[in-house]
């Protein structure tokens, strides 16, 4: 990226002492050297070479400037996303997630499973920081029958948008596999700014892994790490 970056100026020097020595040449040729049209000489590369040198202070000024914004904007933006399962009875427990802010996303499977009267495993999804909303957010589970995953289904749960320090909860059954608690696998979300820049989260429960991938432009930042059991408990 640098030498790209670079290549342009590179170019342009090139070019400018390539002139330099051609109108040099010329003017021996036809006039000889004397003081007046060395000084002229000397006037005239000065110039270009201080000019050339407030070009690059000044892109390199506004470059430094954008990349700050930028940062900024992405540093505004970022949110984090905590997520883990919990398990309670829909219609038994007055009490339910881990915050007071909450929506529950009814499925189809934890419809057709009549998963209203049954302890039901959830995951729990809240989110911290970044702007008062993201949209457009897609949440995709992984689950099988057994821990080998050869009999699996990919369930999903979408919303227009996700509130900032809202937990979303989203019921872990399968229609397909025709079962109420199966094995989970991962979840993946997908949502996006209100920049439209796009946002990745991964939580492996066989891998015991957690990412997080911001996208702003064309640039990429990763967070991931290990997660680790803890127990918890709300009254």
């Amino acid at each position: 990226m640098k030498i790209n970056n670079a290549l342009p100026y590179t170019i342009l020097a090139s070019i400018i002492l390539m002139d330099i020595f051609i109108v040099a040449g010329l003017i021996n040729i036809f006039f000889g050297w004397d003081p007046t049209i060395i000084a002229g000489v000397i006037a005239f590369v000065g110039a270009i070479i201080g000019g050339s040198l407030t070009l690059i202070g000044v892109k390199w000024t506004l470059t430094s400037q954008f990349e700050k914004e930028d940062r900024g904007k992405y540093e505004e933006n970022r949110t984090f996303l905590s997520v883990s399962r919990t398990k309670f009875n829909y219609e038994k427990q007055d009490k339910v997630g881990r915050i007071d802010n909450h929506r529950i996303l009814i499925t189809e499977s934890f419809t057709y499973l009549d998963g209203f009267n049954q302890d039901v495993v959830y995951y729990s999804v809240i989110r911290y920081g970044g702007s008062e909303i993201v949209t457009n957010c897609l949440f995709s589970i992984t689950v099988g029958n057994d821990g080998n995953f050869e009999d699996n289904d990919t369930i999903e749960a979408w919303v227009d948008y996700f509130e900032k320090n809202e937990e979303i909860l989203i019921p872990i059954c399968s229609k397909k596999l025709r079962n109420l608690n199966p094995w989970i696998k991962e979840i993946k979300i997908t949502l996006y700014t209100q920049n439209n820049d796009k946002i990745e989260f991964t939580q492996s429960e066989v891998d015991r892994k957690r990412v997080h991938i911001f996208f702003e432009g064309d640039k990429k930042h990763t967070l991931g790490f290990e997660t680790k059991h803890t127990a918890w408990t709300q009254k």
